[in-house]
């Protein structure tokens, strides 16, 4: 993957829900990531615990060519949101076990 390229996230909202591939996903300092699903919406993702940015933003919007660069080391759990027209579908909510897995970041150096 050439250096420039980011690291793209898909969530899938159908069985097997959460992250598809390897989890936590393995990026490099300073490498961007985009995160996707192929279900219409809006999605959010937002951080559970501690956040992979300097400035300490945990939830960001989501979609096709938004990218964001991780600047901290660590790993990174999140939760998804995606909201259909109102309809809200939520993986990775540590406050409801029975939303699923979500998504984590493993930041190396």
């Amino acid at each position: 993957m050439p250096a420039d390229s980011p690291e793209i996230i898909i969530i899938s909202y159908a069985p097997p829900k959460g992250q598809v591939g390897t989890r936590p996903r393995k990026v490099r300092l300073s490498q961007a990531f985009e995160v996707r699903t192929n279900l219409p919406g809006d999605m959010s993702i937002e951080f559970t615990g501690e956040s992979p940015f300097t400035n300490g933003t945990k939830k960001l919007n989501v979609g096709k060519d938004k990218r964001f660069t991780v600047e901290k080391a660590g790993r990174f759990p999140f939760k998804c949101t995606l909201n259909q027209n109102g309809t809200i579908l939520e993986l990775g909510d540590p406050a409801d076990p029975a939303s699923g897995i979500g998504g984590e970041l493993e930041v190396g150096c």
